[in-house]
């Protein structure tokens, strides 16, 4: 007789649907604060030429990222799918950014383009880890079930 796994999250109770429900309001916030900075620097660099955001030059290319990231993260608070897709995808393509952009510092015109400097190389590693923490907020089974992708894709 094959052994049934017990799933204990005290979270949600071992329920993806109930996690969501209750962690869908960090995509909430996570999505105005992007929105509202992103695109406010986007705008300050589209008139200006460049803007300064805590001390880290933010050319309109990363605030654009930032400000359609947070976006995104609006519309997939209201699905769960959209959220597993936007949690995956955040963290890769933030930590991505992160890798490329310490690698390539020095690099003239892709300096410019996305503003590889050391703030904004943390500012990725920060997002890309956030997506991460989305990814395992959101979907509690994620690391015990061993059918997760097709569990988050079915109601439970």
């Amino acid at each position: 007789m094959p052994t049934r796994h017990v799933i204990i999250d005290p979270i949600a109770d071992g329920s993806n649907d109930l996690a969501f429900r209750r962690g869908r309001w960090i995509l909430v916030g996570q999505g105005i604060v992007f929105a509202l900075a992103g695109g406010w620097a986007f705008v300050m660099a589209l008139l200006q030429g460049q803007v300064f955001v805590a001390g880290v030059h933010v050319p309109a290319v990363q605030a654009g990222i930032i400000a359609v990231t947070g976006l995104v993260s609006l519309a997939c608070a209201l699905r769960r799918r959209a959220a597993a897709l936007l949690s995956g995808v955040q963290s890769s393509l933030f930590w991505l950014l992160f890798v490329v952009s310490a690698a390539v510092r020095d690099s003239g015109p892709w300096q410019e383009v996305f503003g590889y400097d050391a703030g904004a190389s943390l500012a990725y590693l920060v997002v890309a880890i956030l997506g991460l923490v989305l990814v395992l907020w959101l979907f509690p089974r994620a690391l015990s079930d061993p059918d997760w992708p097709s569990s988050v894709m079915r109601r439970d």
